[in-house]
């Protein structure tokens, strides 16, 4: 196995990172763990939460669905009761301007709704 030189990606690196480069950002988000995760958090909600963005500001969506401050982290996950191994979705806002930010934790579009909640399924599931 080679050693790891500073500005060298190795392969298995480069693939994971290819994976992701056909995905559409309309955000920027960061490079973080909770941008590609693909586990499905405790829906804390059956609707979503309109919110207006600010150009250049970073926010933090909450993906496990135990945050008091829904739609957005507040360290909920970090916490002994929470086994959902999820991270918050990281991002910075490129334009000023309205979204619906997904509170079932379902999403396909994360961190918007992409109107998942609307399925029997979420409609069933019982939130607290």
């Amino acid at each position: 196995m080679q050693a790891h030189v500073r500005g060298m990606v190795r392969y298995d690196e480069f693939l994971e990172f290819e994976k992701w480069q056909h995905l559409p950002r309309k955000l920027q988000f960061e490079k973080s763990e909770g941008a590609l995760q693909d586990g499905k958090g405790k829906a804390a909600a059956k609707y979503p939460f309109k919110y207006t963005i600010e150009k250049g500001k970073k926010y933090s969506w909450c993906s496990c669905g135990f945050s008091h401050t829904q739609p957005f982290c507040d360290g909920s996950h970090k916490q002994k009761y929470v086994i959902s191994g999820l991270k918050p979705l990281k991002f910075i806002a490129e334009e000023t301007k309205e979204v619906w930010f997904c509170n079932c934790k379902q999403t396909g579009n994360k961190p918007y709704c992409d109107d998942t909640c609307k399925t029997p399924e979420v409609q069933e599931v019982r939130v607290n």
